[in-house]
């Protein structure tokens, strides 16, 4: 009888730690550019002015190129070209020309190292452009806390969800599948497979990267604006108009990730919720003129 043998199990493998990894992978995305960080602030301080970064936005030719280009399209119908930064500040007001500004710094920092497929990044910009211009409109139409900056939480509201994207792409269809099965929201689908919802991811980034305090708020709630049951009376937060907005344009057709089931709280009801039943047909129009007219630019 051969000698007994003793073989060592070998321990069972660590669970991945996949929220650990996603705040490390934080620390890969870049700096925010000079240009973007600086109009940013003008949002938190009322010393800055609009000429100091219509100055900082010229200085850029990328930039400064790419915005003149879009003011000069036939969505605007200017009757004479606009040759700089402070004529088209003087033409459509500096929140236009800002707007343009931070889409295209954000497209110019996400085409380097971290861009994910081509598909998924065009999916992902057009969704986060779209929501930024709906957001505004939205913000101009109702009372709203922070309205100047619904643009902003519109734009960087899915952050978060393109780092997961680019950080486990082989977890998407895992997490889709945990959403089809229709008994849970998208975020706790993200939450049961990688311990962390894109929202709470969103903000993360938004506080490393030093963006006001009431953007980060809107973009971490903007799936949970409520917290608990509470009268919808004026002034509408922040969140309420990105929600709303997100909702919009995925039924729209511009999801970033594209799903077999409906969500349980359509568009029209946070429209309702918002205050906008009446004016929605006039708000849709304005948002699908602009965005149709300009969306080739990005």
């Amino acid at each position: 009888m051969p000698p007994y043998r003793f073989v060592q199990t070998p321990p069972p493998a660590k669970p991945v730690d996949y929220r650990a990894e996603l705040l490390a992978a934080i620390d890969d995305l870049p700096p925010l550019p000079l240009v973007l960080n600086r109009v940013l602030q003008l949002l938190n301080d009322s010393d800055s002015s609009s000429s100091q970064i219509a100055s900082m936005i010229e200085k850029d030719v990328v930039l400064s190129g790419s915005v003149l280009r879009c003011v000069n399209s036939a969505y605007y119908g200017l009757h004479a070209t606009v040759s700089s930064i402070r004529h088209a500040v003087t033409m459509l007001g500096f929140s236009t020309v800002r707007n343009l500004a931070l889409a295209f710094s954000l497209r110019r920092m996400l085409t380097g190292a971290h861009q994910p497929s081509a598909r998924l990044y065009s999916r992902y910009a057009q969704h986060s452009l779209s929501c930024a211009m709906l957001g505004q409109y939205l913000a101009a139409s109702v009372e709203v806390e922070n309205a100047d900056a619904a643009f902003a939480a519109g734009l960087f509201h899915d952050i978060g969800k393109l780092l997961i994207l680019t950080t486990f792409p082989d977890l998407l269809p895992k997490i889709t599948e945990q959403y089809e099965r229709g008994d849970c929201t998208f975020e706790q689908a993200e939450i049961e497979v990688l311990q962390v919802s894109h929202s709470e991811m969103s903000k993360i980034v938004l506080q490393k990267w030093q963006l006001p305090s009431w953007i980060q708020e809107a973009v971490a709630d903007h799936h949970q604006p409520n917290n608990g049951p509470t009268p919808l009376e004026p002034p509408i937060k922040l969140s309420r108009i990105v929600l709303a907005a997100d909702l919009y344009v995925n039924e729209y057709g511009l999801e970033i990730l594209p799903t077999k089931r409906a969500g349980s709280y359509p568009a029209n009801r946070a429209f309702e919720d918002i205050g906008l039943r009446q004016k929605m047909p006039e708000v849709l129009e304005k948002f699908k003129n602009e965005y149709e007219s300009i969306r080739s630019l990005f």
